[in-house]
């Protein structure tokens, strides 16, 4: 995990203790509708964010992902609402569910970067529930008693606070896209493929990767004529580019075409298990060998 995971965990775990405190010190003058009104908004901004973080960290794993974001939001908004009442006790059960599944589902589909941007405004938002305590709640007596202006001092400093704790974050968010990536191409599996010369064939014809894992493949064509390489229905993280020149060949889902005595490299990350073959799409050429498997485990 990185240290911008590392902040946001953080975050979460002491929103979850202020929520709980503020409940315990706000429970007695809070209608039944505004507890379960907060536990409500307390379980789904939850939910949404560690869905996001974790939806967007462990893409393809989907299931995973939502299951402990929904534990994670029912478990902040069933805490609160038990504090509060029966009431926002299930309001809190649902919210958390229904954040933590769309979160999970939302981290899916965006890249690192959207979803660093998306969890930053989740947290403000979050944060900002804790301010939802004292204006909802009922005046006690003590609170109509102004006795100077220094009750100014207290939301004043809060809200400073928030600002300077809220950049900070984003700092640490913009380093570790950058440190990510960079991990990333460090970390990347290497591959060439080759064509010799006169030889219909692939070296290595056969591939074992692994799902989740980038894979950067080159293909060498040592040979004086054009060869490509292609994959039928092969589940991919990244956006590939496509390499076309001079083919019919329609929306193909990995596809690689290296000129004579030229290579190409395209880099991709497989997202399910499973046998999938690829083979030269030039005419007469898979007929004479240039057939070949990647396994993903």
């Amino acid at each position: 995990m990185s240290f911008y995971h590392y902040f946001v965990l953080f975050t979460l775990s002491l929103l979850f203790v202020l929520f709980v405190v503020f409940s315990l010190y706000y429970k007695d003058r809070l209608r039944d509708m505004s507890g379960m009104m907060l536990s409500m908004i307390i379980g789904t901004n939850i939910g949404l964010t560690v869905g996001v973080l974790l939806g967007s960290s462990y893409q393809g794993n989907l299931f995973y992902s939502t299951i402990y974001s929904i534990v994670a939001g029912v478990l902040v908004g069933t805490t609160c609402g038990i504090i509060l009442g029966v009431l926002p006790l299930l309001e809190g059960f649902m919210g958390g569910l229904m954040g933590g599944m769309m979160g999970a589902m939302l981290g899916e589909m965006l890249t690192q970067e959207e979803s660093f941007m998306i969890i930053n405004l989740l947290l403000t938002l979050s944060v900002s529930v804790l301010f939802l305590f004292p204006i909802i709640a009922i005046p006690s007596k003590k609170d109509t008693q102004l006795q100077n202006k220094k009750w100014l001092i207290k939301p004043f400093s809060a809200f400073l606070f928030l600002v300077i704790y809220l950049i900070i974050g984003n700092q640490i968010d913009k380093g570790m896209i950058f440190s990510k990536s960079e991990q990333k191409e460090s970390h990347q599996l290497e591959i060439s493929i080759d064509v010799q010369p006169l030889q219909f064939t692939y070296n290595p014809s056969k591939i074992v990767l692994k799902k989740g894992q980038r894979v950067s493949v080159t293909l060498k064509n040592y040979d004086s004529i054009e060869h490509d390489l292609e994959i039928k229905n092969f589940p991919t993280k990244n956006e590939i580019t496509e390499n076309h020149k001079g083919h019919s060949i329609k929306n193909p889902d990995l596809h690689l075409h290296a000129p004579a005595e030229e290579q190409i490299e395209m880099a991709f990350t497989p997202t399910q298990t499973g046998t999938y073959e690829f083979y030269c799409t030039i005419p007469g050429h898979k007929e004479k060998g240039m057939v070949g498997l990647i396994i993903v485990s």
